[in-house]
């Protein structure tokens, strides 16, 4: 189901009190309309009453397109380690006591992921419209990192954080590199033929996973290319 609730927020550009309606939960098999204000980032945005100012509130989110078995759990980085653990725990099927904790850990839930921001949010929606494996996703951009770094050896020295992106006018996806302390924006064309290939390398290999990939990020890719390289795998 969809949930809705009510708080209470002082606006901070004019200091008004004012009571807001934040969505907690958006299931879009049974709210359809809310697949694309997901998107949208109206599940985030709350608007003063008085001055009219609107910003996008970092509250926990759980996105759930059950007609895909596929959730998204949005935790914003300002929630307490004993909550984020405690929520990695459930999704990771290490709550024994939950049924669905241990539903999920047997896999037979669909994906679920974690993510602490709402361009990463974001980002999971496109890779998951696009028709894509987030995982496989990963390794490419870890491996066009590693192609350019080979070119220009200052690009790897920057502290570049990876996004996927779509180009709407274009139909096409791209992967943009944003450099964390100068924000300039680098970005390389997505190669869905280097997907192909990778999805045929390393998809076996990534459903023969013992526990669920909650988080899937440039670490998860790090370190799945790391235990792949030490173990033999097999083509799909």
């Amino acid at each position: 189901m969809s949930l809705v609730k009510k708080i209470q927020l002082t606006c901070p550009h004019c200091g008004e009190d004012f009571e807001a309606e934040i969505w907690e939960t958006v299931n879009t098999s049974l709210d359809p309309d809310m697949f694309d204000a997901v998107r949208r980032c109206e599940v985030f945005k709350v608007t003063c009453p008085r001055c009219g100012e609107s910003g996008l509130l970092e509250r926990a989110f759980l996105y759930n397109q059950m007609q895909d078995n596929y959730m998204l759990h949005f935790l914003p980085r300002s929630a307490n380690d004993e909550e984020f653990e405690q929520i990695l725990r459930f999704y990771s099927g290490e709550d024994s006591d939950n049924l669905l904790s241990s539903l999920i850990r047997s896999k037979k839930v669909g994906e679920v992921r974690i993510v602490r921001t709402i361009p990463r949010f974001l980002e999971k929606l496109a890779i998951l419209d696009a028709g894509l494996d987030d995982r496989v996703v990963e390794i490419e951009k870890l491996f066009t990192w590693l192609h350019i770094s080979d070119k220009d050896e200052t690009f790897a020295k920057r502290k570049l954080e990876s996004y996927f992106v779509k180009n709407e006018e274009k139909d096409s996806y791209f992967i943009v590199f944003v450099d964390l302390e100068t924000e300039e924006k680098l970005s390389a064309p997505f190669s869905q033929e280097l997907y192909d290939t990778m999805f045929q390398i390393y998809s076996q290999e990534i459903r023969n996973s013992e526990k669920p990939d909650v988080i899937v990020d440039e670490n998860w890719a790090r370190q799945f290319l790391e235990k792949s390289r030490q173990e033999p795998h097999q083509e799909s």
